[in-house]
Parts: structure tokens; sequence; C-alpha cells
């Protein structure tokens, strides 16, 4: 069997002072910020608006440090005095009380596509600065 052998000269500073620099750029949360304005701004258009249009202007983003950087959810607040998340049935459809149906008017999935394929443009501007 060959053996594989290699010699290697210089060291990695150049290449970790790189990633060093690329690190706290990610995470100072600009990113985090612009998608998750624009993803609040899309949910709230995007969602059906029923008598009050309580549920299209109750979209949050909520962001969290992780060991690799951050991350952001979606959530609705609104009505919380139910027990169902009403964005999420509005989407995925339900039952009535009185035995009826509401069909699902999905929308979430259609509404994000844009802002998640600005994220690459986004990381790309911030990377270049």
């Amino acid at each position: 069997m060959p053996k594989i052998s290699y010699d290697t000269e210089g060291g990695f500073s150049k290449g970790s002072a790189w990633l060093d620099k690329i690190q706290q750029k990610v995470k100072n949360n600009s990113v985090l910020d612009k998608v998750e304005a624009d993803g609040i701004k899309a949910l709230s258009a995007a969602t059906p608006v029923g008598e009050t249009g309580q549920t299209a202007a109750g979209w949050q983003g909520r962001k969290k440090k992780t060991g690799n950087g951050g991350e952001l959810n979606f959530i609705n607040v609104a009505h919380p005095q139910e027990s169902v998340n009403i964005a999420k049935i509005k989407e995925l459809g339900h039952g009535t009380g009185t035995g009826g149906y509401v069909p699902p008017k999905p929308y979430m999935k259609q509404a994000m596509a844009p802002v998640w394929s600005k994220v690459n443009t986004y990381l790309r501007e911030e990377l270049s600065k």
C-alpha cells in the first residue's frame, strides 16, 4: 500500500485572521436584523385578514445567540387569550366548534420565499464591508 505524505511551509495566521474578521462581522446581527424586518413585513402583508387584523399585526422576530452565531424565529403573538395560534390555524385550516371546517389558506412559505432569497445577498454585502 503506498504511503502519502506532505510538507507545509508557513502557517495559517492570515487565514485565521480572515475567519475571525468574518465571524465578528456576522456576529453583529445586522444580517439577522434585515431578515427579521423583511420577514415581519412579508408575513404581515400576507396574513389573511379577519375581523380585526390583529393576526396580521401580531408578527414578531425573536433572535437568540447560539454557539455558531445566531438564530431567528418568527412568531405571532396576536390573540394570547386563545388556546391555539391563530396564524397557524389560518395556514393549516381547522375545525370549528360547531362541526364546520375552515380550509387552509397557506401563506407563510410563499411570503417568506423572497425574504430567504435575500439572505445570501445580505451576507455578501456584510462580508464585503
